[in-house]
């Protein structure tokens, strides 16, 4: 079986006589649903006063095209999982029934008075068993509406970076990136249902294993018979939120606006947050966490306790000054065998969900390598960046860093 890819627009707006549709989007996981969930569910939150008047303004068209976004938190998500796979001695169990019976009764309203479009998303559903008792409860949930279910394909190398970074910013356990290379990731990928990253592409997928796109497109095939797949990060760089919204929903006003807004990074300018450059934010979380820079009484020029930034700020501009990279620092590599395991999974994830589109030749010589922490903190320009005393003469270190 293979992916089905919209073209044209549903006219939901003159189908009012028709089932509603309900878009299910399920993720899987690292592959933009935040930047979808952000942008087109969460609309009552943003950064600035700006993005707040782009996100009414989405609101509005949203209700032009006749949809409800029904916003589900992660925990909603897990708790669903449980409840669908009858998981009855999980402790959420009954949490995830009382999630069931709300959205039932609120999809049950929906068609009694406004009728109108309904999407989901949450990628926990990637989680899900594809048995007949869930094929029922979902049937059983969402009769009345015609269903889509909406995926999102992310290529191997981008995934594997995109997971790497969220999970060092979240919980930096080891300094360097030997959780590929042998069994010691253990569970910091977290939550149920998610195994060991080492054996992620080492072995048969024989159940839902979160995150891995094959497996949910299979797994929803079973359960609806037909699954939409977008694509994130395509050749001709089409946004995900304008795919989600002009392809998956066929929301045409809402396609408009969001094509007229262009790409998140331009919807998010007023947002106040900073990123930093990953490797320099690791190299200072692990200094503070081993004691390497001063503290504030051991460094008299210090009129504060320095913030977490500040030092990230003074070692990149440090690094820039001397037209140094982090780059030239340690780094480990997945292991290639590891790697090729990895590349075949997602060749054949590709030859079903892809349209035949190919990413990459598998036999390349491509590899993923990170910074090596530990041995980056024994370098002595890194080690004399981190204890420059002027670090806590802001006006100072400056103008030395830009003259």
């Amino acid at each position: 079986m293979r992916a089905t890819f919209a073209k044209t627009y549903n006219n939901h707006t003159n189908t009012s006589l028709l089932k509603p549709s309900l878009i299910l989007h399920v993720g899987p996981r690292k592959t933009g649903t935040t930047t979808i969930q952000g942008y087109l569910f969460q609309t009552n939150q943003g950064h600035s006063k700006s993005e707040m008047n782009k996100k009414k303004e989405l609101m509005k068209t949203l209700e032009e095209d006749k949809f409800q976004m029904l916003s589900l938190k992660w925990s909603d998500g897990k708790h669903l999982i449980h409840f669908f796979n009858k998981l009855s001695i999980h402790k959420s169990y009954q949490t995830g029934e009382s999630i069931y019976n709300r959205i039932d009764k609120e999809l049950k309203n929906n068609l009694l008075t406004r009728r109108k479009n309904i999407a989901i998303s949450n990628e926990a559903f990637s989680c899900l068993n594809p048995t007949v008792e869930a094929k029922k409860a979902l049937e059983k949930l969402f009769d009345g509406y015609t269903v889509k279910v909406v995926m999102v394909y992310r290529p191997l190398m981008p995934f594997i970076k995109s997971l790497y970074q969220e999970q060092r910013r979240i919980n930096v356990k080891k300094p360097d990136f030997e959780g590929l290379n042998h069994s010691t990731f253990g569970n910091e990928f977290g939550e149920d249902c998610q195994e060991e990253l080492a054996s992620y592409y080492a072995k048969i997928w024989d159940k839902p294993e979160f995150g891995d796109p094959l497996t949910t497109f299979n797994t929803f095939s079973f359960l609806f018979s037909k699954v939409e797949v977008l694509q994130l990060q395509l050749s001709n760089k089409i946004d995900i939120l304008e795919q989600f919204a002009c392809q998956a929903l066929d929301a045409k006003n809402t396609c408009h606006l969001v094509k007229k807004y262009g790409p998140p990074e331009r919807l998010n300018l007023g947002a106040e947050k900073k990123k930093f450059k990953l490797e320099e934010d690791l190299i200072v979380f692990e200094a503070q966490k081993r004691g390497l820079y001063a503290s504030q009484s051991e460094n008299k020029n210090c009129k504060r306790a320095l913030r977490r930034k500040d030092h990230v700020l003074f070692l990149q501009q440090s690094l820039d000054k001397k037209n140094i990279s982090v780059t030239f620092l340690q780094q480990k590599c997945i292991n290639r065998k590891m790697l090729m395991k990895m590349k075949e999974r997602a060749l054949e994830s590709e030859r079903v969900l892809s349209s035949g589109q190919k990413f990459y030749d598998p036999l390349d010589n491509t590899e993923f390598c990170s910074l090596e922490i530990a041995s980056a903190l024994r370098n002595p320009l890194i080690l004399n960046i981190i204890q420059d005393p002027r670090i806590c003469v802001k006006d100072k270190w400056k103008k030395l860093l830009f003259q």
